[in-house]
């Protein structure tokens, strides 16, 4: 039986026109957010025999001020809707288990300002294929403040 046990590669998208940017006051700057770990996306197994064309899904994380995952939005889906929960869960599953440096924005105007951690969202594509009869997934990001 050949092995199905997918990963994921994720690539940088922008954010979509007209997302909530965090806005700074003068004196004010920022430490962004940064990507420290991250689970891999597992291709649905149940879906692998099946070899279906290559699936694209659009995702947008919301991240805690402790860099957790709080929750994933799917926005776009281009498969078999009969399919989509399947990935999506495969999706929500791997970002659950991200963790990010948190975003913190500091007032330079205050001695030994510790800054302030702030919620953010971020944006991932993440794909999904089969060649050779193996599953092959990846994944992208874009930080939105």
């Amino acid at each position: 039986m050949p092995d199905y046990n997918g990963q994921a590669r994720y690539e940088l998208i922008p954010e979509p026109a007209g997302s909530a940017r965090y806005q700074l006051e003068p004196g004010q700057s920022v430490e962004l957010p940064e990507l420290q770990r991250n689970q891999d996306a597992i291709y649905p197994t149940k879906l692998v025999a099946l070899n279906l064309d290559a699936v694209t899904l659009m995702a947008r994380l919301s991240v805690d001020t402790e860099g957790r995952v709080s929750a994933t939005w799917i926005s776009e889906y281009d498969g078999d809707e009969n399919h989509r929960p399947a990935f999506e869960q495969a999706v929500r599953e791997a970002a659950a288990e991200w963790q990010f440096r948190p975003m913190v924005i500091y007032d330079d105007t205050q001695a030994n300002d510790q800054g302030e951690a702030k919620p953010f969202s971020v944006w991932f594509k993440f794909q999904f294929d089969v060649v050779d009869g193996k599953p092959q997934t990846s994944s992208g990001q874009t930080p939105s403040q």
